[in-house]
């Protein structure tokens, strides 16, 4: 009974931190960009804080020397990107595993077969499903954000022996910006998927 109580305490606070999570990360990032489209207009004044996300649908500069390259702003992009794609598919991942870790040990968690379109199954079953589900965006997404982040490791290297501008291309520096926005738009259907299928395996309607 205690463990049981415990775990469930857990599964709140990951429950109340992927929200935070979920929803500051992307609140973060469609800000940027929506400021970023409104000063595009604008492109052409001082606008060096906020230059990665004015570029966003914008074409790359001819010139390296005209991006006010920011390893600080590499950083905190890559952090975005982690929290809002990265961090919510590991984490639905595990705690889908966790819960099927306690169906398949009913000794330590009392937990019965659910009814599903009339049969009784294990809901082992179904959260299975679902972290197969999970998993795969879980590791689309790390393999993206790792591949990234190496890249734009090698980039900067680059640039510290960059003189006079023009011998690097651009576009690498603004690509994590327009990958991280991409994934945080394409995060919303692939949850609303995770939701339908979860809705489908564990139908309400249902005894």
């Amino acid at each position: 009974m205690l463990l049981s109580l415990l775990n469930e305490t857990l599964l709140t606070y990951a429950l109340v931190m992927f929200f935070i999570i979920f929803f500051g990360s992307h609140t973060i990032i469609f800000l940027l960009s929506m400021v970023g489209l409104l000063l595009r207009p604008f492109s052409r004044q001082p606008v060096a804080l906020l230059y990665p996300w004015v570029r966003l649908s914008a074409e790359n500069p001819d010139d390296i020397s005209e991006t006010p390259f920011r390893p600080s702003r590499l950083l905190l992009v890559h952090t975005l990107w982690f929290m809002s794609s990265v961090v919510v598919w590991v984490g639905l991942t595990l705690i889908c595993l966790d819960i099927v870790l306690n169906e398949l040990f009913p000794s330590l968690v009392d937990i019965e077969d659910y009814s599903v379109y009339g049969m009784r199954v294990s809901a082992s079953i179904g959260y299975t499903i679902l972290a197969m589900y999970a998993s795969v965006f879980a590791l689309w997404s790390s393999r993206m954000w790792v591949r990234s982040l190496s890249q734009s490791l090698a980039y900067y290297r680059r640039m510290n022996g960059v003189r006079d501008g023009g011998l690097d291309d651009p576009g690498h520096y603004l690509a994590p910006f327009r990958k991280t926005s991409k994934w945080a738009i394409a995060t919303w259907p692939l949850l609303f998927g995770f939701g339908v299928l979860a809705f489908t395996m564990f139908p309400p309607f249902q005894g």
